[in-house]
């Protein structure tokens, strides 16, 4: 048996293969961006061949890593927080504005329906 030791080969030890997961990557000119790999196994008679896909999700990750700290940021803030959709259906309330005695919760589904008093 033939010793791995491509850079594949040695990523295929790490089971990873037939999965996809984010990996960063450094280019030539020392500036990063982020890729999604996926790496794929081939049998082909006596040999196994590797085939490695690299996705560019630069753009997704800092918008998720944006909303991530918003996030963040709205659930940590003593300021109560409610946002609602175009139709004033509530979507999000964060948890100072649960634990306050300003609401009434009127309704819980899918979606929380609040009444807020003076």
């Amino acid at each position: 048996m033939m010793a791995m030791s491509t850079p594949i080969a040695r990523l295929a030890r790490t089971k990873i293969v037939g999965t996809s997961r984010e990996v960063k990557i450094e280019r030539k000119d020392g500036s990063m961006l982020w890729g999604q790999l996926s790496l794929s196994k081939i049998k082909l008679r006596e040999k196994t061949l590797y085939t490695a896909f690299v996705k560019d999700v630069t753009e997704e990750v800092a918008r998720r890593t944006e909303r991530e700290m918003l996030s963040l940021v709205a659930n940590e803030t003593d300021n109560s927080v409610i946002i609602t959709d175009p139709y004033g259906l509530v979507e999000y309330v964060n948890q100072a504005l649960s634990e306050s005695r300003v609401i009434h919760l009127l309704k819980l589904r899918e979606r929380t329906w609040y009444f807020l008093t003076r």
